[in-house]
């Protein structure tokens, strides 16, 4: 959304959307609108195909190297080496493809989040529409327990509340008001008269005149960062980088080397090579992939039955080797609870809470003067 409609008055809004809260929108201007604006969905980016995306798990440096090595040896008569390394190669290939085709769904959660339809008023009655056919300037009427369908300007508020954790972090509910906010620098969360797209209602009523729908809204925002994200190699891919690299390296001064024993001796070249490239292939880890791969998966499969899904295999060591996480938002990361530990009263009694989230178990009450705290600290 980039004017900030929260700082306009809501004469001003109606205006500037040439709507009016009593008639709302007419048909013809329905259809204008939806000509210039599109759906009010969410735009998914073309992502990879299954077929490209398979192709992609080969774009490795040391699957290349090992590749090489298969076709070295099926060209020397080590069939059986052969066949190993390509097997090795293609079972890699195929548990990193299937983790990465299940992980590209993250715009798919997004479009669940948004509401089916919604109510508005055009042609000065109110009517349910499919919520993709919301326009800007629409009126959209504001029940307890609607999710709303696209960025709104709050006209009227009555005892209203609106979930708004999922764009910003904060567990408890907003209260909503009509009235202008002067100060253009707040943030999202301040906007109080402002709805947004795919946030829940959890209390009152009110009107609204949507004034951003699809990929102009703040979730679509959102989507948008997330289609748009550059590709960047974790930690693990870098250093598999450079020993893919160092084992070339290895590799061809092996060859080097015995080529130039071999010829020093007079040995017969077909032997010379032989000799050379098998001592090369023996110095490439062609398990090390393999490893890698199930490793990287048995900790997906574990993400997966906590609701967590990685994007790419490889992200999972990058969360491994995280240590420190900053965040002043704990209780909205994990569950949206918060748990007590202890609880003082003036007399000095404490009680210690044990458990879990609501299963919680208070253990009995306990009495400690001022001056006992006092003693046990010195």
């Amino acid at each position: 959304m980039t004017k900030k409609w929260f700082t306009e008055t809501v004469e001003n809004t109606q205006q500037m959307q040439g709507v009016s809260a009593e008639q709302g929108l007419t048909s013809k201007e329905v259809a204008e609108r939806q000509s210039q604006y599109g759906k009010n969905e969410l735009q998914e980016k073309a992502g990879k195909s299954a077929l490209e995306l398979f192709i992609h798990q080969f774009k490795n440096p040391l699957i290349f190297i090992l590749g090489v090595g298969a076709i070295v040896s099926y060209f020397t008569g080590h069939l059986v080496d052969a066949i190993a390394i390509t097997a090795i190669i293609f079972i890699n290939a195929l548990i990193a493809f299937w983790q990465e085709f299940k992980a590209q769904k993250g715009m798919e959660a997004l479009r669940q989040m948004a509401a089916p339809s919604a109510q508005v008023k055009r042609d000065g009655e109110w009517i349910d529409i499919p919520a993709s056919d919301i326009v800007p300037g629409d009126i959209l009427k504001i029940s307890t327990g609607d999710i709303l369908a696209a960025d709104v300007r709050i006209l009227e508020a009555n005892r209203l509340s609106i979930d708004e954790a999922a764009l910003t972090g904060e567990s408890e509910p907003v209260d909503k008001t009509s009235k202008v906010i002067e100060d253009e620098t707040v943030g999202l969360g301040d906007q109080l008269n402002m709805g947004f797209m795919t946030t829940m209602v959890t209390s009152g009523t009110g009107l609204g005149v949507v004034v951003a729908t699809g990929m102009q809204t703040e979730v679509g925002h959102i989507a948008d960062l997330m289609a748009n994200t550059e590709e960047t190699k974790t930690p693990m891919q870098e250093r598999m980088d450079t020993i893919a690299k160092t084992l070339m390296l290895v590799a061809l001064g092996v060859v080097a080397v015995v080529c130039a024993i071999g010829l020093y001796y007079g040995m017969p070249w077909l032997e010379i090579l032989n000799t050379g490239i098998s001592l090369s292939v023996a110095a490439i880890p062609e398990g090390l992939p393999t490893v890698i791969t199930i490793v990287l998966t048995m900790g997906s499969t574990r993400m997966v039955k906590n609701n967590a899904l990685a994007k790419q295999l490889a992200a999972i060591e990058t969360l491994g080797s995280t240590t420190v996480i900053c965040s002043d938002k704990t209780g909205t990361l994990t569950q949206n609870q918060m748990q007590v530990m202890k609880a003082y009263d003036a007399s000095g009694r404490y009680w210690e809470v044990s458990g879990k989230g609501f299963s919680l178990k208070v253990n009995s009450s306990r009495y400690r003067t001022a001056q006992m705290r006092s003693k046990a600290q010195r």
